[in-house]
């Protein structure tokens, strides 16, 4: 996770990017300043789109490095590690991104779009669902939510829960848990995984 400004975005020039090393998931959020506060709105939506990671590595910015932020971290059980000090080549993975979410925006300047959150989200539409990840036949979006099927998630055994369907507002199960984060599991049914509240 980083920052990278965006000038044109105005007032909302801190563009917060967040990547998953796995499947090379890209989300980021405009932001009006880099502190703490503004990492944690932009971390509550990550974790909603992309859902709570087990580890998150930023850099060693005041924003990241405070109480506010630790307290934010240990309330969601995500491991933070910082990398090492002035050494940009340990901010690779979130600088690429930086860099491809930069030359996405560029390409859509052309459009009458002004507002930035239309721009961002075209941008990031375009990167995670329309491109085919590096070596692969699918878009990075699968990837990230089909991780199970890739072997990333194991069942917990003896761990097994009724849920509703949402589709049909019925119980079912009782199913066994793949994985279980906070606010929400996956369990296995005969369809296939499915994500469910937990």
């Amino acid at each position: 996770m980083g920052i990278t400004h965006v000038l044109e975005f105005g007032r909302l020039k801190y563009a917060h990017v967040t990547v998953d090393t796995y499947s090379k998931f890209i989300w980021a959020t405009a932001q009006p300043g880099e502190k703490a506060l503004h990492v944690e709105r932009h971390l509550s939506v990550c974790f909603a789109v992309m859902g709570v990671p087990v580890e998150i590595k930023t850099d060693n910015g005041p924003a990241y490095v405070g109480q506010r932020v630790a307290r934010f971290m240990q309330k969601w059980e995500v491991k933070h590690t910082t990398g090492i000090p002035h050494s940009p080549t340990d901010e690779a993975v979130v600088e690429r991104a930086n860099r491809t979410l930069k030359e996405y925006l560029a390409k859509q300047k052309q459009t009458d779009d002004i507002d930035v959150v239309s721009r961002s989200s075209k941008a990031l539409f375009t990167l995670n669902y329309l491109c085919l990840a590096e070596g692969r036949e699918e878009p990075v979006v699968v990837i990230h939510h089909h991780a199970i099927k890739e072997g990333r998630l194991q069942a917990i055994p003896g761990l097994y829960v009724y849920y509703k369907n949402m589709r049909t507002g019925e119980w079912q199960g009782p199913s066994q848990v793949l994985f279980n984060g906070q606010g929400y599991m996956c369990v296995s049914t005969e369809a296939g995984p499915v994500w469910v509240p937990s």
